[in-house]
């Protein structure tokens, strides 16, 4: 694109009249000041316009010129210096990175005062300087795939559950899954901490000597990998049997939020789980397992 048709583009976006019979130069300052940035050169202003406007600088494409082509363009830049300032530059085709272009919106931001730094904590004052912050955390977020793959395994965990159910165990899952030491957070209140068989033994006592059937739909499952959790929201269906030994009791489509804390090694810390303890399907099941003779 030649520059003259990209001082066009900035002027239709900018919505300023071109002045008739002038130059390249008096244009680009009009569109300087529409935009409030400050005049340099013609090439130099055109790029940071592009970067304001457009949030990247158009490249122009390099090609090879014959030397008719060259003398043209001469007489043209001569044509375009005359008609600004002594200062004004043809245009130098470049292009940049994206860390680049964030590193120049960032320091336009802060020369403009939209950028406040206290101590190393910077506030984002405009959608510009936050776009710019948007771009420097995807290039350098830490954090890689192959150090999240572990935390991705959520619905496996939740899995695991509909095992343990059927089975009357939590000793499998535990072995495979548990931290040497792990902390449990459950609505009820229930809540603990020690070595994986202590959880195994609390869960047999509870839950596990009265439910025999847990089928969990619609996981959704979120990942922060910064503090190594993962959480899984899903309905889920259980029978509230006495494991097998009492009259079926179903309750269906009861919301379930799982959140799991791992460390460095992929394995479970803590176990938070919520849920409505005073939801009136499970109290009844609860109530009616408890009056039961097993």
């Amino acid at each position: 694109m030649t520059l003259k048709a990209r001082v066009a583009k900035l002027c239709e976006e900018l919505g300023v009249e071109p002045p008739s019979g002038g130059g390249l130069a008096p244009t680009v300052r009009l569109c300087a000041a529409a935009a409030e940035v400050p005049y340099e050169t013609i090439g130099k202003t055109v790029e940071a316009l592009e970067l304001e406007v457009f949030g990247v600088a158009a490249v122009a494409p390099a090609a090879a010129t014959r030397p008719a082509d060259k003398k043209k363009r001469k007489r043209a830049v001569k044509r375009e210096t005359a008609a600004g300032s002594d200062d004004d530059e043809p245009l130098e085709a470049k292009t940049f990175t994206a860390e680049e272009l964030a590193q120049q919106r960032y320091d336009k931001a802060k020369a403009d005062g939209d950028v406040v730094e206290l101590s190393h904590t910077i506030t984002m004052k405009t959608s510009a300087a936050r776009t710019i912050l948007a771009i420097c955390l995807a290039a350098f977020a830490p954090t890689s795939a192959k150090e999240i793959s572990p935390m991705t395994k959520a619905e496996s965990y939740v899995a695991a559950m509909t095992e343990t159910m059927a089975s009357g165990s939590m000793a499998k899952m535990a072995k495979k899954y548990f931290a040497p030491t792990i902390e449990w957070d459950w609505s009820g209140p229930q809540t603990g901490s020690g070595s994986p068989d202590d959880l195994v033994k609390e869960f047999a006592a509870t839950w596990g000597s009265m439910v025999s059937v847990f089928h969990p739909s619609d996981p959704f499952v979120v990942l922060d990998s910064v503090a190594k959790k993962v959480a899984v929201a899903f309905s889920l269906v259980i029978n509230v049997d006495g494991a097998g030994k009492a009259p079926a009791c179903l309750i269906t489509n009861n919301p379930i939020l799982f959140t799991f804390t791992f460390d460095d090694k992929g394995k479970v810390t803590k176990w938070d789980g919520l849920w409505d303890p005073n939801d009136p399907s499970l109290v009844g099941c609860v109530t009616k397992l408890s009056s039961a003779e097993l």
